[in-house]
């Protein structure tokens, strides 16, 4: 196991920020597959971050995807769909299309946050 990914697992308290890497290494998968998992709405970045920008994310985010079997194994589909969709493109055959922005994906995060704030409030009010 590479020492900063050990380094950074062992840590007692995580920060409530992560980086791409960061984010990689809590939930168990590499780097260059959160790219995946924001594509597909099981991640979201901070924020409104463009396209080619450093994204970050939340910990309680992750928390709760990393505590979620279903979830998790959407995640798993959703990289596994990624390479197929780029192993298609490279053999030349037409690629498979998620069918969502990256302003869909923002308005699907901004809508969960709400309902989720709604939903703390229903319980404290």
């Amino acid at each position: 196991m590479d020492p900063e990914r050990r380094l950074f697992l062992t840590l007692i308290v995580l920060p409530a920020i992560l980086s791409q890497q960061e984010c990689a290494w809590y939930l168990g998968f590499r780097l260059h597959n959160i790219p995946r998992l924001v594509e597909a709405g099981l991640v979201f970045p901070l924020g409104h971050p463009e396209d080619n920008s450093v994204k970050q994310f939340a910990l309680a985010d992750l928390e709760r995807l990393r505590a979620d079997t279903k979830k998790l194994s959407r995640a798993v589909d959703a990289v596994q769909k990624g390479w197929k969709h780029k192993n298609r493109k490279k053999a030349g055959r037409r690629p498979i299309t998620s069918g969502k922005s990256s302003t869909d994906r923002r308005q699907q995060r901004d809508q969960r946050q709400s309902d989720d704030n709604n939903g703390a409030n229903d319980q404290h009010g």
